[in-house]
Parts: C-alpha cells; structure tokens; sequence
C-alpha cells in the first residue's frame, strides 16, 4: 500500500481503499524487512479490495551463494556493485520499516483486525 500512498492525496486513497473511485481489483504489495550480508527477507501481501481482506501473505528470503563453493556468502566483501546492493537493500528496508512504523501510528487500532481469508 505504500507506493499508493506515495502518490494519491488522502481522499483519493481512502477513496480506492473503500471502492468509491478507480479501484485495482488485487494489489500486490512487497516489503522488504530485512537485510543481512548473506541474505534478505521480505513480505508479499495480496489485497483483495472488495473483501478488503488480506487473502495471502508470504514471508520468504533470498541466500547469496558463491557458486564454487555451494556457501553462502557476504556480498559486502565482493567487488563490483555488490557492496552497492548490500547498502541500497539496507536502505530500502530501513525505509519500508519507517512507512510501516508511520503507517501503523497513524492509524491506531480500535481492536477491530482487518478481516484475513480463510483460502
């Protein structure tokens, strides 16, 4: 949700959020949550708007190998742009922890869960 709430004002986003105006049938939306030298981990939730129900959530991260060795491996001691990625994953998670952090003060909880399919 947070690249929509990027771009659209507070009432179009509550708008698309309760089907008043254009609306994605399913948005598809990744986190990454974390970052560390050998790998990184994320969520992928998928939104079904009418149901205004979460009907996936995946948690799932991927391992760096160095493939002469069939080990992991800490890509901050590669050469090339492997350092570059390390840091901007880092970033980009530090960021997306942020807008959740953000996300999650705005919008405190009334006790009321989001309704979650049983699928």
């Amino acid at each position: 949700m947070e690249s929509y709430d990027e771009y659209l004002n507070e009432d179009e986003y509550n708008d698309m959020i309760h089907a008043k105006s254009v609306i994605p049938v399913l948005i598809v939306a990744y986190r990454e949550d974390d970052t560390q030298p050998t790998r990184n981990g994320g969520t992928t939730s998928l939104l079904f708007l009418k149901q205004q129900a979460i009907v996936a959530e995946v948690k799932g991260s991927v391992t760096y190998m160095d493939i002469k060795t069939g080990r992991p491996v800490d890509i901050r001691t590669l050469g090339g742009g492997w350092p570059k990625v390390f840091e901007g994953f880092t970033k980009k998670a530090e960021h997306a922890k942020m807008l959740n952090q953000k996300w999650d003060s705005d919008r405190p909880k009334n006790g009321k869960k989001m309704a979650t399919s049983k699928i």
